[in-house]
């Protein structure tokens, strides 16, 4: 987890830091949990309705062909210097709603409104380390799909199971909804 240590009367960051227990001046400073892919310069806070202390949500800005209807760029917001308007059309997504669609899953209308299709799904950037645990996970248990493997039967069914449900975790599934199943026995 990633910590901004945060001026109350400035908003400015003081800090950053991975350490929950670090010790602040709390009459000075609040501890706001940021993600773990923010930097000082992506990050900003303001006051809510509240008062409290809360990160600024960036926008991110997609540069879609007006032809193709294709996503070309995504670029931050303090990034963004123009584009020709003839050629692309802007569309602005926040970091969380592209972090949660991927982007090589949009699919764009006429009108730029935009959907996560379930057919790109499989393409989702996120699903490049959910696979690499999964495959991580199928190397683990291949010795004992051998013919001369010390498991009994029972076994050797049960670690089937747990195979076949690892090769379909990406199957119809968005990446944030996967989940791993457990291993039948120890090994």
């Amino acid at each position: 987890m990633l910590f901004a240590i945060v001026d109350k009367s400035t908003l400015e960051i003081e800090k950053l830091t991975r350490d929950d227990s670090e010790v602040y001046d709390t009459s000075c400073y609040d501890k706001i949990q940021v993600d773990n892919y923010d930097t000082r310069n992506t990050l900003k806070f303001v006051r809510d309705e509240s008062g409290q202390i809360v990160k600024r949500e960036f926008n991110t800005y997609g540069i879609v062909d007006r032809t193709k209807l294709e996503l070309q760029e995504l670029i931050h917001e303090n990034e963004y210097k123009g584009h020709d308007d003839t050629v692309f059309a802007l569309v602005t997504f926040t970091r969380s709603e592209i972090s949660r669609l991927g982007p090589s899953t949009l699919t764009f209308n006429d009108d730029f409104t935009y959907f996560s299709d379930p057919k790109k799904l499989s393409k989702h950037d996120d699903f490049v380390n959910i696979r690499r645990e999964r495959n991580s996970l199928l190397t683990e248990t291949d010795w004992m799909m051998h013919a001369d493997t010390p498991l009994t039967e029972e076994q050797i069914v049960m670690i089937k199971d747990y195979r076949q449900k690892l090769r379909d975790i990406t199957s119809n599934v968005h990446p944030s909804d996967v989940v791993f199943p457990v291993k039948p026995f120890p090994f």
